[in-house]
């Protein structure tokens, strides 16, 4: 990283931060105290639904820091919907063309 010994406090899987049409590859996640940064995301794995999870960090979060604005809230299931829509949406305009193509 920058040559200063550093802490291991976890370890995680490779991610797709790029979408799921990346390969994975490794991360290193460092406190944001350390390496501020203009935008964070937090991501849960949570037993409960999302709703009730969103509402529980939201809380979290303004009794930590009330300046500190929570937004842009969504599942996993919302974002892979958007991603496999906006291929849909790639997808249905090459069979429309195929399909002129072919009439042609």
């Amino acid at each position: 990283m920058d040559g200063a010994e550093h802490e291991i406090v976890g370890v995680v899987a490779d991610t797709r931060d790029y979408g799921p049409d990346t390969d994975p590859f490794a991360m290193a996640y460092v406190p944001a105290a350390q390496h501020p940064v203009r935008t964070l995301s937090l991501v849960l794995h949570t037993a409960t639904p999302p709703a009730a999870s969103a509402d529980a960090v939201r809380e979290t979060v303004r009794a930590l820091d009330p300046d500190q604005p929570v937004y842009d809230v969504t599942t996993m299931a919302t974002i892979a919907e958007q991603w496999v829509s906006g291929n849909m949406a790639m997808v249905k305009m090459l069979v429309v063309m195929g399909a002129i193509a072919l009439l042609l």
